[in-house]
């Protein structure tokens, strides 16, 4: 097993090591809480809290509080400007865009500010949690968490194809006043008369499950851990996800550049041609299953289908308030937290401005060009970097999902002088 340089110290590394045992295999369940009144309860999340303290008392303590504060200034001051912007030129709520707070009546220190950035630190404490104590032995908890996502979906499907009823059990978590609007939405799809589940486990909804599951898949890939790669892969395509294939089209077409830069060989002209050859006469064998698959994605590009309707409108209509704000307000923006689109893109334009959006894009792009993909696992990581962002950018404009997180946290310490890039996890 080659190792990701670990940073631990010998006293502290038992306590860690068992919060990791318990935090890790729920680090993406997003569906189930705690507390089911109260929607930030998972338990992912309760454990990223308590990660602070632990964190605080070990070796690194100084370097970890250091580098959060610096986090922590950093947003909140940039926050301040953007809401002085509001009040000098007297910035009023859009009416055309979905308010997280839809009784807000002004945008200076909004409540939803706060509720938002509270979804943030759960966050930033698995990022620098795994930025300063990651050990390549989690790796295997982590797995535990990503085979329960999957098993659990698969469970659903199968339940859902033998009885056409909704088999979750564990979801409960509330959105909005409706103490009936639980958290998990339950979708199907007809395949010539039949009817199936869009897989999506316990992340809410199929967007959801393909955004957490895409990095692992592209990392699996390259870090050959065969079980877990087809696991994945299988449940990304059950979940019939616009954004699985597009992560799919990331994906291949990221490794296919790459590898032509590298070398062309008549060996990989032939593997890609025998694909090309098979999805053809799998297509022409299952006309009726890809045709409707295709027609669902068609419709939502082509806004025939609601889904595209709803996004497309949404996008326009953010670019186009944003368009409309003082240039103050263009670059700063209005306040993290106070609208939600249908992508990251038009989100952050409008929450953050157009320097928040640029720094979310160098938060990812950074790691992406200074890894020189010296070892497939690096290999790995880079094509689910890329992943996140594009598919963020474009269909999912989520930043508390813990995915996201882990792999920035994984990712920044390949830049530190400490760290050599040719050792990252395996397992």
């Amino acid at each position: 097993m080659s190792n990701f340089t670990s940073n631990f110290h010998p006293g502290s590394s038992k306590r860690l090591y068992n919060l990791v045992r318990i935090w890790f295999p729920f680090l993406f369940i997003s569906s189930v809480v705690i507390f089911p009144s109260v929607k930030g309860t998972t338990p992912a999340y309760i454990l990223s809290f308590i990660s602070f303290p632990f964190a605080l008392s070990s070796f690194y303590r100084l370097q970890y509080f250091l580098t959060f504060t610096k986090i922590f200034l950093l947003f909140f001051s940039y926050y301040l400007v953007g809401q002085i912007g509001v009040i000098l030129f007297d910035v009023a709520p859009p009416r055309n865009l979905a308010l997280i707070n839809s009784n807000a009546s002004n945008l200076f220190l909004e409540t939803s500010h706060l509720t938002q950035s509270i979804y943030l630190l759960p966050g930033f404490f698995l990022f620098l949690f795994i930025r300063y104590y990651w050990e390549d032995r989690y790796f295997k908890y982590v797995n535990v968490g990503i085979a329960l996502l999957c098993f659990y979906g698969m469970y659903e499907w199968v339940f859902y194809f033998l009885f056409h009823k909704n088999g979750d059990f564990l979801s409960n978590r509330l959105f909005g006043s409706d103490e009936d609007s639980i958290g998990s939405f339950f979708q199907t799809l007809s395949f010539s008369g039949v009817s199936v589940l869009r897989m999506k486990s316990l992340t809410g909804e199929p967007s959801m499950f393909a955004f957490t599951l895409l990095p692992f898949w592209a990392f699996y890939t390259k870090t050959k851990q065969s079980f877990m790669m087809y696991l994945t892969l299988a449940c990304l395509v059950l979940s019939t996800s616009t954004s699985s294939i597009l992560g799919f089209l990331i994906f291949f077409i990221s490794n296919f550049s790459f590898q032509f830069k590298r070398t062309i060989s008549i060996r990989k002209i032939a593997i890609y041609m025998f694909f090309l050859v098979a999805i053809i006469y799998v297509g022409y064998k299952a006309w009726e299953v890809l045709g409707t698959l295709y027609w669902f994605v068609f419709d939502k590009i082509t806004l025939k289908h609601v889904s595209g309707v709803v996004r497309f409108s949404s996008v326009v209509n953010a670019i186009n308030y944003w368009y409309e704000l003082p240039f103050f307000s263009k670059c700063f923006g209005i306040g993290f937290g106070t609208i939600r689109t249908t992508d990251m893109t038009s989100t952050l334009l409008v929450n953050t401005g157009f320097l928040g959006l640029i720094m979310f894009v160098l938060l990812f792009s950074v790691p992406i060009i200074r890894m020189k993909g010296k070892s497939l696992e690096e290999l790995g990581l880079k094509r689910a970097l890329l992943i996140i962002l594009i598919v963020s950018m474009i269909s999912v404009p989520e930043f508390s999902y813990l995915s996201l997180w882990f792999f920035l946290g994984l990712a920044y310490p390949f830049n530190s002088e400490t760290t050599d890039s040719s050792k990252i996890i395996k397992t």
